[in-house]
């Protein structure tokens, strides 16, 4: 792609985006993702819904192209595979539809090693390993109590709609203390209301954003930068926004189950 001028490039990136968007709307296409998401992540409790996880799977594509488009300079294998990507797109026939079958079986495929239970290795009588070590995934890890704050993102029943203000108002208290700032607190309970970082991205549009090439970079690294700040103190955090559920008498996520609000009628 070296010889190619910008504007043949931004012209190949825009074709190569629309033919995948428009590969992604296929009925064909959309019952095939379907699939591939059902068998391979059907069975972890995160992934029930296989609608839902091919809708979150094709965006999730969708945002890994337009990053991979717009960072250039010192990243030097996101250039080479964003070139190999145009190259392929001009000379292979079915390379758009190869591509996203491609990009979903990666995406189970990261989703299952988050939600990996585990397991030891094995060796047999000779010393062979015939079952090799496994680490727990970041779901099974917060499942297990050990990462409470991240237990809240991933639970569909906790949100700021299930906790009172006056626990928002307590715990953003407590996260001022902490040195967090109001953007971070801000993305702090966008975070914990299940909102993805694309989505903030999509509500916010800050000017700043721009810095990042890729907007959702932004608010992912703005989050990865306050739980740092939080460190230690994040079961400290975790028992103030579930206050709520401790005084009502619910099963709390502490206990290893889910938040349960007071209205069952729903």
């Amino acid at each position: 792609m070296e010889n190619v001028d910008d504007f043949m490039e931004e012209y190949l990136k825009t074709s190569f985006r629309d033919a995948l968007l428009e590969k992604m709307h296929e009925p064909k296409i959309k019952s095939i993702i379907r699939t591939i998401v059902h068998k391979r992540l059907g069975s972890f409790p995160e992934y029930t819904c296989e609608w839902e996880t091919a809708e979150k799977c094709t965006s999730d594509i969708l945002r890994i192209v337009d990053e991979q488009f717009l960072k250039t300079g010192s990243y030097a294998n996101r250039e080479r595979f964003k070139n190999q990507k145009l190259i392929n797109h001009q000379t292979k026939k079915d390379y758009v539809e190869s591509y996203l079958f491609t990009a979903v079986h990666t995406y189970c495929t990261a989703k299952q090693v988050k939600c990996n239970q585990g397991r030891k290795e094995i060796r047999d009588e000779h010393g062979n390993i015939i079952q090799t070590a496994k680490k727990r995934g970041k779901a099974a890890r917060a499942a297990d109590g050990n990462d409470k704050l991240e237990l809240a993102v991933l639970s569909e029943s906790f949100g700021l709609s299930s906790i009172s203000d006056e626990v928002i108002e307590k715990t953003t208290e407590y996260l001022k203390k902490l040195h967090l700032n109001e953007k971070e607190i801000r993305c702090f309970w966008d975070r914990m209301d299940g909102q993805t970082f694309v989505e903030m991205a999509d509500e916010y549009q800050e000017s700043n954003a721009s810095k990042e090439k890729s907007m959702p970079d932004l608010y992912r690294k703005r989050y990865q930068r306050l739980l740092k700040k939080i460190g230690t103190k994040k079961n400290k955090v975790f028992d103030l926004m579930t206050r709520d559920s401790h005084h009502s008498g619910n099963q709390a996520l502490g206990n290893g189950g889910f938040f349960v609000s007071n209205d069952e009628t729903g």
